[in-house]
């Protein structure tokens, strides 16, 4: 739900951001493969699309395009589209 809940209604639950998730020397395996992909350009949508793909990984290991793509769809992406992301998330999620 990135960016798509008012704060007021996190007030006592984990917020998860891009920051806490990898690090430059350690990056979470979804930032790797959004790197190895070039799924990303301005970096502008860079934290949702990433976050978004954690979350669909968390529950669904193995996702179908279309799911992938759902998944992805509350981001604005106005520079790369949604190809490169998409297969991003396919090599996160190891096919």
């Amino acid at each position: 739900m990135n960016c798509l809940l008012l704060a007021g209604r996190a007030d006592g639950a984990r917020v998860d951001t891009l920051a806490g998730l990898g690090t430059h020397a350690d990056p979470h395996p979804v930032q790797e493969a959004f790197m190895a992909e070039y799924a990303f350009q301005c970096g502008f949508c860079l934290p949702g699309m990433i976050l978004s793909a954690v979350t669909l990984l968390e529950s669904t290991p193995s996702p179908s395009d279309a799911e992938i793509r759902d998944a992805l769809s509350g981001n604005l992406c106005r520079c790369t589209g949604y190809v490169n992301a998409v297969r991003a998330v396919r090599r996160a999620a190891g096919r």
